[in-house]
């Protein structure tokens, strides 16, 4: 029968001591699947493969897998030892699009992926890009031209973008396709002297400060960076950062 082990990680605890002194507690449950629950299984993999969405429903009662649905939030209820449920959602994946396929995008994708907590859409509008071909880490990768941008990346609590195409140009006509979208970040690569050329541009024109004041440019927690795999560390704990304020 499925049940719980509630451990505590404090040595103080009158009961349920796990002998860590973290200060920490947690309960696993155990779930002994049987034949029945293979199709179950085989629904979820088939999920997290096609990123499509649907929850678990774990109990005392047994197991369940929900198609094309989603749980308000991951959550353990307990009543007692013998009545007791989790359930949790699968690919609530937060999706990062990446635009500009150079070396930049290829180890920014490469460092993102090691985390699986995002998939990542890159974008460009060069089909003949060697770094842009040899990104095996992004999980889609589409060509196209900039002034489509606003058709691609819908607005979201869950869309993340990084700007890091080839120049001043072409990261303008991305930003002027995406002014008005509602965004969880929204971050671009670039000189200091650069981005500030860039607004001072578009508040000539009119556009929404408020807008312009959500980039985050120069991108990145780490100034000085130099390499790729630099930048891309320090854009990925930006993003780390920006992704847990809404949890």
């Amino acid at each position: 029968e499925p049940f719980l082990k509630r451990q505590i990680h404090d040595k103080n605890a009158a009961q349920n001591q796990s002998g860590m002194i973290c200060s920490g507690e947690q309960t696993v449950v155990f779930y002994h699947f049987v034949k029945e629950d293979l199709s179950k299984i085989q629904a979820i993999i088939a999920c997290l493969e096609e990123n499509t969405q649907g929850f678990i429903s774990l109990s005392n009662l047994g197991f369940n897998f929900f198609e094309n649905n989603n749980y308000n939030k991951n959550n353990l209820f307990i009543k007692d030892s013998n009545s007791w449920a989790y359930k949790e959602n699968i690919n609530q994946k937060k999706i990062l699009y990446i635009i500009g396929g150079g070396h930049c995008a290829l180890a920014l994708s490469r460092q993102m992926a090691l985390l699986n907590d995002f998939y990542i859409h890159l974008l460009d509008n060069r089909d003949d890009l060697n770094t842009f071909r040899e990104n095996t880490f992004a999980h889609q990768k589409t060509v196209l031209n900039f002034e489509t941008i606003s058709e691609v990346i819908p607005s979201g609590n869950n869309v993340f973008v990084v700007i890091m195409s080839f120049g001043y140009r072409s990261d303008a006509q991305i930003l002027r396709g995406l002014f008005g979208k509602q965004l969880a970040y929204i971050g671009m690569l670039g000189s200091q002297i650069k981005i500030e050329k860039m607004f001072s541009d578009f508040e000539n024109e009119g556009y929404d400060k408020t807008f312009l004041s959500k980039i985050r440019a120069p991108i990145g927690l780490i100034s000085h960076t130099r390499t790729p795999e630099e930048i891309a560390v320090s854009i990925a704990a930006q993003l780390i950062a920006e992704s847990y304020k809404n949890t």
